[in-house]
């Protein structure tokens, strides 16, 4: 996406008219139901990561994790998006960030005109859906099956920037990533995380650190695809 990102501000014309970077700060509210980017908008993160949080029965629950290369405002790439679908959410930074504004009608010219961009597009997009789908699909799983899965959500999406860690059995999960986040994902109390992380730190080996996370990635598949 960097290689897109240059391409989409190599004329400075075009930059200044189509794009804008922007910065944010850790806890900051980049889109809520009552402040959304301007219509047609995307953002593409370039640094950090952002948390986003849907509105169900008054409380804000998470749903998943934004890093570089995500897009903040991809539903502006829907025809009639707010007439189609309806549904109150909120995108709150987790650490300091940067990313950058682009009209999406001037973005997507750009991936149409090379397939490698649109692939990369669809690569995240698919990924984010099909994880998406499973969470909702497996409600009645037991907690440290969920566990499992959310972690292997986060190795699989670091693996998209860097494919070498495909190969690699141990994987250190980003700080960003605590167990209060996971707590919250799962809404169950820290407690329990902890827990569980004993348990697989001490009987299971899944886990060879809990501060930093380290995780075996083969004993939690075992967990994950049971």
């Amino acid at each position: 996406m960097e290689k897109l990102i240059e391409i989409l501000t190599s004329n400075t014309y075009f930059k200044h008219k189509y794009t804008k970077s922007i910065s944010w700060k850790k806890q900051e509210i980049l889109l809520d139901v009552k402040s959304h980017f301007n219509s047609g908008i995307i953002c593409l993160v370039r640094k950090g990561e952002l948390k986003i949080e849907i509105q169900k029965n008054g409380q804000w629950i998470p749903l998943t994790i934004l890093k570089n290369n995500d897009f903040i405002g991809i539903e502006y790439l829907v025809p009639f998006h707010e007439e189609i679908f309806k549904l109150n959410y909120r995108i709150i930074a987790l650490s300091d960030g940067e990313g950058i504004q682009i009209q999406h009608e001037y973005f997507m010219n750009h991936v149409y005109a090379d397939p490698r961009f649109l692939n990369v597009l669809l690569q995240r997009v698919s990924m984010r859906y099909l994880f998406l789908l499973q969470r909702h699909a497996l409600t009645d799983e037991s907690l440290d099956k969920k566990l499992a899965r959310v972690l292997w959500e986060f190795s699989s999406f670091e693996t998209l920037e860097n494919p070498a860690l495909m190969k690699m059995n141990v994987y250190k999960v980003p700080s960003y990533i605590t167990q209060q986040i996971l707590a919250e994902y799962l809404q169950v109390s820290v407690y329990k995380i902890r827990q569980i992380f004993v348990q697989w730190l001490e009987d299971t080996g899944i886990l060879s650190s809990i501060r930093p996370i380290v995780i075996n990635k083969d004993k939690l598949k075992q967990v994950y695809y049971l």
